[in-house]
């Protein structure tokens, strides 16, 4: 017998990870709501969301009240929405000393139809194939609203964090959410480049991560 919600219920919780070690927070950003965290020398970036769980010594907290250098372990839904944030130390309000890059981009949007995503010497741009534009972009974890010339964007060249030099034969896609599978395209002008042609019936929210 077909049970959706009990279907539904699981793929939430198969969604759902945990990041527990020595993890240290290296930036807070209260006003974007993310924070990222040095996990064994990298950078990973996570968005804090009204609803996200934040504990400071065992104490409930905000996300005004986590410092750079506390121990953390978060609790993650999809790629980078932080569900649960649980930190501990004394930390500083001065930032991380080492200079540290994202090695990903992880793209949020709302698709109906088909668009590509392309990335590429520190810029990122969407062009629209077909149906309606995206919507409710966001790109690592903050809102992106870009201009369009026609069915392409103005690439985005600031990221609230730095992302390093891509590396075109380490790349990676990973999708964590959507309906229908996207698509990493190779192409040696264009070293990332995802296709996502969603099926009819509507739009729906994607989420994808390219890493190297």
């Amino acid at each position: 017998m077909n049970r959706p919600g009990i279907i539904s219920l699981l793929t939430i919780f198969a969604s759902v990870s945990v990041c527990f070690s020595d993890d240290r927070i290296s930036t807070v950003d209260a006003q974007a709501k993310y924070l990222t965290v040095e996990q064994n020398g990298a950078l990973k970036l996570y968005r804090v969301m009204d609803t996200t769980d934040i504990t400071v010594n065992g104490a409930k907290a905000t996300l005004q009240q986590l410092l750079p250098g506390q121990t953390v372990a978060v609790k993650i839904a999809g790629s980078v929405t932080a569900v649960k944030i649980t930190a501990s130390g004394l930390g500083s309000t001065a930032a991380s000393a080492r200079p540290l890059a994202l090695h990903s981009v992880t793209v949020q949007m709302r698709v109906d139809g088909t668009d590509r995503v392309l990335y590429q010497d520190g810029k990122l741009w969407i062009e629209h194939m077909s149906a309606q534009k995206p919507a409710n972009i966001y790109i690592n974890g903050v809102e992106w609203s870009p201009t369009w010339t026609g069915d392409k964007t103005e690439p985005l060249t600031k990221f609230a964090i730095p992302v390093a030099p891509i590396i075109p034969s380490h790349v990676a896609v990973k999708q964590y959410a959507g309906r229908s599978k996207v698509k990493q395209e190779h192409q040696p002008a264009a070293p990332a480049v995802v296709t996502i042609s969603d099926d009819p019936g509507g739009a729906d929210d994607y989420e994808f991560q390219i890493s190297w």
